[in-house]
């Protein structure tokens, strides 16, 4: 709950309590937290109350993980409520996957939740695997032979022999990759995409479990990128990703908004920027997501 305004009385009939959980759009990055989208829509409609909840790079599995934990979140004078509804909040890559190591209760520390693709390991990423588990570097503090060698080489007179050094330091601490588990090196991008949006449908499904399992109804709200709002004013029309995300969400009868059109409007109204420089909103922007929230919660029936 850090920077949030002190919880509501969920007792008052006349409000609708929404719960938000998002990732660092949520969480209000490079924004007052009070300048907020959903503060802005808290403050203008009387009849709801938005209590939000962030996770930064959350994959949809991970939201969804944090619905089930409403009643923390929903809390006063030791009595729990239930939220009118819950918006989970997304952006363009969330079928990829994403932030999942969370705390489990039952192994008392944190382990990643997200699910494995089904994909054997290619002959070099398994070779790495098994060479980082014997041999690792720290030439930043370390005074070990090997780590002083390497420290040299890398800071030695010889470009070549430092640059060749560097990129295999690179190569044996760089073991995140842009696509989970290296496997960018295991299949062909047209069949990752595939296994990414399968993986994605499954969360979506579990989504409505947990939604039913609760009763409390869902909706989805999905953030353009910067790149994909650009692409739009271009060529007017969507990407595959975004068909399929509204097919999905379609399929599964889930309230969904995609906010492209509050930020296009932003834009050419002002004739400026609606995102800063790390791809979060700015000002306009910031509004242009607050008029997308009103209208999913809209949608929704609220």
């Amino acid at each position: 709950f850090q920077h949030v305004p002190a919880k509501p009385d969920f007792n008052d009939l006349n409000q609708k309590n929404i719960f938000l959980l998002g990732d660092s759009m949520v969480e209000s990055v490079s924004t007052p937290v009070d300048k907020s989208f959903y503060a802005i829509s808290d403050a203008v409609n009387e009849n709801i109350t938005v209590v939000p909840f962030h996770f930064a790079g959350a994959s949809l599995k991970a939201l969804v993980y944090y619905l089930n934990q409403y009643p923390a979140f929903f809390r006063r004078d030791k009595q729990s409520f239930k939220p009118d509804l819950a918006v989970l909040q997304i952006r363009p890559m969330s079928y990829q996957g994403g932030n999942t190591m969370l705390f489990d209760q039952r192994i008392g520390k944190s382990r990643d939740f997200q699910e494995k693709l089904p994909l054997k390991k290619a002959v070099v990423v398994k070779a790495k695997d098994e060479f980082l588990k014997k041999f690792k570097l720290d030439i930043k503090f370390s005074s070990k032979f090997k780590d002083k060698l390497f420290r040299d080489l890398v800071l030695g007179e010889s470009r070549i022999i430092s640059l060749l050094a560097w990129q295999f330091f690179q190569w044996t601490t760089n073991v995140t990759k842009a696509a989970p588990n290296h496997e960018e090196f295991i299949v062909e991008k047209g069949v990752l995409e595939e296994l990414y949006w399968q993986r994605f449908e499954r969360s979506v499904k579990m989504l409505k479990e947990v939604s039913a399992k609760n009763q409390i109804p869902v909706a989805v709200l999905l953030v353009p990128s910067p790149d994909w709002l650009k692409r739009y004013e271009y060529t007017k029309k969507l990407n595959l990703q975004e068909n399929r995300y509204q097919k999905l969400f379609a399929k599964y009868q889930i309230p969904y908004h995609y906010a492209l059109s509050d930020f296009l409007s932003q834009k050419d109204k002002f004739k400026k920027a609606v995102f800063l420089e790390d791809n979060h909103p700015n000002e306009l922007g910031v509004l242009a997501l607050s008029k997308a929230f009103d209208n999913l919660v809209q949608k929704a029936g609220f």
